[in-house]
């Protein structure tokens, strides 16, 4: 696409077998390597780009990153010339850096949670459940399927269920059409004792 010149890069640095220009920059311990992509034609990554001609978000996936199987989510753009596409630019983050901010949330109870769930419905992060990340929603609410359908309506929702209150706020990126969402779970016990506690506080005053 760019000079017609493949055969002259033929495994190439971050080229492939075919010679095409796919160069993949990532951490090696304290160093930057370059490895060729792989899978571009079959990888959500490239083809979700190339046929929506939008930027995109991938729903975590496993990605060989200097020989360790990685979770990962990618945020992609086409590269887009007079409307024709030409390939994409992204960027990939682990998933473990979610993980670890929501972690970190401080909750007031200790049976609240928070979990981040992605447009198709895999979880990516969970304050309580660390080894739920890259599962199916399915794996924390019986629910599930009405749960999925206010992440992907990008909706600012509280529902009861199943005990708890449940809370959605969606997270979009860019110009994505894919949101995903945080859902906190808040005991419907924890907001009947602290809405008694401010009942109770604004009588005595």
């Amino acid at each position: 696409a760019f000079d017609g010149k493949d055969s002259q890069y033929v495994n190439a640095e971050g080229h492939d077998a075919t010679g095409r220009f796919l160069p993949y920059w990532v951490r090696s311990g304290d160093k930057i390597i370059v490895e060729p992509l792989l899978e571009l034609e079959t990888s959500d990554y490239y083809a979700l780009p190339k046929s929506l001609k939008q930027e995109v978000v991938i729903d975590p996936y496993i990605y060989p990153i200097d020989g360790v199987d990685t979770l990962l989510t990618s945020a992609v753009a086409p590269i887009l010339v007079d409307g024709k596409f030409y390939g994409i630019a992204g960027v990939d983050l682990a998933v473990d850096f979610l993980q670890k901010s929501v972690e970190e949330i401080a909750l007031s109870a200790d049976n609240e949670n928070v979990t981040i769930v992605s447009y198709q419905g895999l979880i990516v992060a969970d304050k309580k459940n660390p080894g739920l990340s890259g599962q199916p929603l399915e794996k924390l609410h019986a629910d599930w399927e009405a749960d999925l359908t206010k992440v992907q309506g990008g909706e600012v929702a509280i529902e009861e269920d199943e005990g708890n209150i449940l809370i959605f706020s969606p997270i979009k990126f860019g110009k994505t059409t894919t949101p995903w969402s945080y859902m906190v779970s808040v005991p419907r016990s924890e907001v009947t004792r602290r809405a008694l506690q401010a009942t109770l506080s604004l009588v005595i005053i």
